[in-house]
This record gives structure tokens, sequence and C-alpha cells, in this order.
């Protein structure tokens, strides 16, 4: 049996004025170099420093999201909007088999995509959204096969270490579980910093869920 995690991540740039590219690249393979990089141009922009989730990114676990960082945050993305024109946080949810990560959330994906997932466990495939490029997609009996290949246009970020993964249903439902509890203690410190700064009920709505007023 595989081990099944989704570990939910958002992500926070900072101000772009502030970071400062090293020389090389890609990221994931001068991790070091991009990490410090990072930092750097956070701490500058009004945040704390923080460790990223995976090394060089700019993917951060929730529960690694300091009460100041994350206020900060919703600052930076909410002030100024109109409530229509606030999103949920850049991110999704990162696929570990075996303690191995196999799929991050790709460009244009949001924490919010977490339905997707939740809509694999009902074992009838219409859509998956965790960003573009998007994996194919089947359901063969209790069985997910994600493809993870390249369109002609896009490649996964960062190159995937295998391109075909089997999911067991069941096990993705387990994993969910432990992915929406850790989603939904994120969505209250939201609502308990941020109820005196944005004007609605629960801000977790629509920066967590995608959910709408």
């Amino acid at each position: 049996m595989k081990k099944i995690e989704l570990v939910p991540v958002i992500e926070i740039w900072g101000d772009s004025s502030f970071f400062i590219s090293p020389e090389n690249g890609p990221y994931w393979e001068y991790a070091e170099d991009y990490e410090k990089a990072h930092t750097a141009c956070l701490i500058a922009s009004g945040y704390e420093s923080m460790q990223s989730y995976s090394i060089g990114s700019n993917f951060y676990e929730l529960s690694a999201i300091s009460d100041a960082n994350l206020l900060w945050e919703v600052k930076n993305r909410t002030e100024g909007s109109q409530i229509d024109e606030i999103c949920s946080f850049d991110g999704g949810c990162v696929l570990k088999i075996d303690g191995k990560d196999m799929l991050f959330p790709q460009c244009c994906g949001s924490l919010s995509d977490i339905q997707h997932w939740q809509e694999l466990t009902k074992g009838q495939y219409e859509w998956f959204w965790q960003g573009h490029p998007q994996p194919t997609i089947k359901i063969e009996d209790d069985k997910i096969i994600m493809e993870l290949l390249s369109d002609g246009y896009e490649k996964f970020v960062p190159p995937p270490s295998e391109t075909r993964l089997i999911i067991d249903i069941n096990d993705l439902k387990d994993a969910l579980k432990e992915t929406m509890e850790k989603t939904k203690i994120f969505a209250d410190r939201i609502d308990k910093l941020a109820k005196d700064f944005l004007d609605i009920d629960k801000p977790s709505d629509i920066l967590v869920w995608g959910l709408y007023p």
C-alpha cells in the first residue's frame, strides 16, 4: 500500500522589485541560491523570515506561516480591491506518495482547488484543475491514473520524477481528511486575524475556499 498525502500550500512572493534573481536557474537545481533570494525579498517586503515547503520555491505550508506573515499577506492581497476582485490564495496541494513530492500546484492554481481533489474521490472524473499544465486523468475501478506529460507548450514545474501516477481512491479519501483539517484550521486563523480588516463575515470563504458572498 502506498502512503498518499496532500499537503496544502500557498505561494507568497513578496514585492518583486526587491527580488534579485540568482545568476543560474532553474530554482530546483539551485535551490539554496533561490531560497536566499526569496527570503531576502520577503524580509524587504515586510514579512518575517520563513522556511519554504520546498527549498528554493515560493510555496509555504499553511502551519509554517506565522500570524504576522499571514495578516501581511492578506493585506497585500486585498488592500484597495473590491470583494469581487479578490481571489483565493495562489497555491494548492502538493501530492506526496510514500513521502516523496510527486506533483506541485502549477501556474494559476489556488488553494480552493482542493475541491477538485475531492471530486476525484467520487470516482467519476469530469474535470481536474490545479493550474496548468494539467495532468491527463483516467479512473479505472478504484484507481486514479495520472499522466504528467508536457503538452508541447508547457512542462510541469518542477519536473516530476515519475510521469505516471496511480492512486487508490480510498487512500486519497483518507489523505483528504487530514488536508481538510489543516485547511480549516488555516481558514479559522484568517477569519480571526482579518475580521477587522475586511468588511465581510468570513474572509476565508474567498481567500481559502473561493466562495463569494
